[in-house]
């Protein structure tokens, strides 16, 4: 339509000029024929004016002959009394009172014929008909103008009501995203601007706009609402249609799984999640609709993954499934540590009791008569009850350590705070014939740390180096800095760990079978106090061991640390 519409404006306008352009050629053309044909009578008729030779002929005679020697030309001549304002006046053309053309010359005279000759031709009727196809040309002209004006102006109003009626579209497909467009107006007014027999349609059009625009409105904030209710779960989520497409996966889960949300939505549950264990529960309750809870490891390093899966209503005939899913890699380790805190410390408990109970009824069955064993059985007690109460106060210890509660930092002398730890180990080094060395005498050190707890951490460390270390053997403090940190280096040149052992030996009760068989006094906190203790300050530990030739112990702390929890 619209090039049909094209075809006819541009096929009349460039008729018209044609015709327009062909019919002035012809005009021009005939008007110069006229003129030449009324230059050629105004030559004759100077020439049949001429008075030479006719002196004495009468005025009217020369008229005649005038009137005679154009009228081959048919050219009419008279003789007005006015003379021509210049000589040789060009050719007028002019209408005459029937509606023909007029071409008329005047040309002044000299006596005694008159003041003035004028010729007059008068067009012919194919003549005239010429001149009326030049007018109507110019007709057709200015009409196919018009239209094509009109035209233009009319296509021009339906080019505006269908790029508004576009804009229209561009903004209800908007306010189907995320957001409206800002200042949207549902319909725009220039749609009925100018054809009031619309206004009914535009009232409709008011009316289902601002529904559609409150309905929308109200979806909006609800997905808002629903996405930040999702994003903020610590739980992740994925709702997956019948046809194995995921539909909407929040950030936890894609957290989980080690993937972004765009990489899960809208995508397969195959090409998705690389995890064969996860894929196949979730078809089995797309299969079978029955909701499944199930666990597996996934990720480096290995998170343990509670999954649980239900039946999604959707609408159509496949109903899908909704999957949540949240790390209980904490929950399981803690619950791990609880039995086997649970385990060792019932194990530690029973010995010491067992020995007390075994003694005293020994006693009591008798043996109270017997001076020297009584005295041998209540040195046993004691040891045995000494032994509960370092367990029980190593419990303690550990306790505060974990919750931090019971240090204060300030700004210390290190060399001064560990001074009475060194003086220790040396008294017990020397009943055991240990050699000691350390560098505290030679120590300018300042830190902020807590003082109790880096006592507790280097005398623990020291008693550890001291106990599994034999006469002759050396055990060494030597404390320093680098890269803005503190070191605290306890070495000795004792019996050593095994290597399997070295990543357990911070696990609260854990003892090696041999250190149970030599040192069964030993509670096996010491170490797992070190630790956290260590962890609380702000630092690391470290250790390395050999079989037979020793192990050293590296405390790292920083030297002014942003404590977690700081109570006077």
């Amino acid at each position: 339509m619209r090039t049909f519409f094209y075809a006819t404006v541009g096929a009349l306008a460039i008729s018209i000029a044609i015709g327009w352009w062909g019919a002035r050629l012809v005009m021009q053309r005939w008007e110069a024929q006229q003129r030449a044909i009324l230059a050629q009578a105004a030559v004759q008729a100077l020439l049949a004016a001429s008075p030479a030779g006719d002196e004495g002929v009468a005025p009217t005679v020369y008229r005649d002959r005038i009137a005679d020697a154009v009228l081959a030309y048919g050219v009419v001549a008279d003789f007005p009394d006015a003379r021509p304002a210049t000589a040789g006046d060009e050719i007028q053309t002019e209408p005459a009172a029937s509606g023909s053309r007029l071409f008329r010359l005047t040309l002044p005279l000299s006596a005694p014929i008159g003041t003035s000759l004028r010729l007059t031709r008068r067009a012919s009727p194919w003549e005239d008909l010429l001149s009326w196809w030049l007018t109507w040309a110019w007709l057709n002209a200015i009409a196919g103008l018009t239209i094509a004006l009109t035209a233009w102006r009319l296509r021009r109003r339906r080019w505006a009501r269908a790029g508004a009626l576009q804009q229209w579209v561009d903004q209800l497909n908007a306010l189907s995203a995320d957001a409206p467009p800002a200042g949207s107006t549902l319909p725009p007014e220039i749609l009925f601007t100018t054809d009031p027999q619309l206004g009914e349609l535009r009232d409709v059009l008011e009316h289902v706009s601002e529904l559609l625009t409150r309905h929308l409105s109200a979806l909006l904030l609800e997905r808002s609402r629903s996405r930040l209710v999702l994003g903020n779960l610590h739980e992740g989520v994925l709702a997956i249609d019948g046809g194995e497409n995921i539909l909407l996966a929040n950030e936890s889960a894609a957290r989980l799984l080690d993937q972004s949300v765009q990489q899960l939505e809208s995508k397969p549950l195959v090409q998705a999640i690389r995890i064969p264990y996860l894929v196949s529960q979730i078809q089995q309750v797309l299969s079978d609709q029955q909701p499944i809870q199930a666990e597996f490891q996934h990720g480096t390093p290995s998170r343990k993954l509670q999954v649980s899966i239900h039946p999604l209503p959707l609408s159509g005939d496949r109903p899908g499934a909704l999957v949540s899913m949240r790390d209980v890699s904490r929950i399981r380790h803690l619950e791990h540590v609880r039995r086997d805190f649970i385990a060792n410390a019932s194990h530690e408990l029973k010995t010491p009791i067992a020995a007390i109970r075994a003694y005293a009824e020994t006693l009591h069955m008798g043996a109270v008569e017997d001076k020297e064993a009584t005295e041998q059985f209540l040195a046993h007690i004691i040891g045995q009850a000494d032994r509960l109460n370092a367990l029980v106060q190593g419990m303690l210890q550990l306790a505060r350590a974990e919750s931090g509660r019971s240090m204060s930092f300030q700004s210390i002398d290190v060399s001064k705070t560990l001074a009475a730890c060194a003086t220790a180990a040396r008294a017990l080094c020397e009943s055991k014939g240990v050699a000691w060395q350390d560098n505290l005498a030679e120590l300018q050190i300042q830190c902020v740390s807590a003082p109790e707890a880096l006592q507790t951490i280097v005398n623990n460390l020291l008693s550890n180096a001291v106990r599994y270390t034999s006469a002759g053997g050396c055990v060494r403090l030597q404390v320093g800095t680098e890269n803005g940190e503190l070191h605290i280096v306890v070495a000795d040149t004792g019996q050593g760990i095994p290597a399997e052992e070295i990543d357990r030996i911070f696990e609260r009760f854990y003892r090696a079978a041999r250190d149970r068989a030599e040192n069964p006094s030993g509670t096996g906190l010491g170490l797992a106090i070190v630790k956290h203790l260590t962890q609380e300050l702000g630092g690391r530990i470290l250790a390395t061991s050999r079989v037979g030739h020793g192990s050293s112990f590296t405390v790292v702390l920083p030297l002014a640390p942003v404590p977690s929890t700081e109570l006077a």
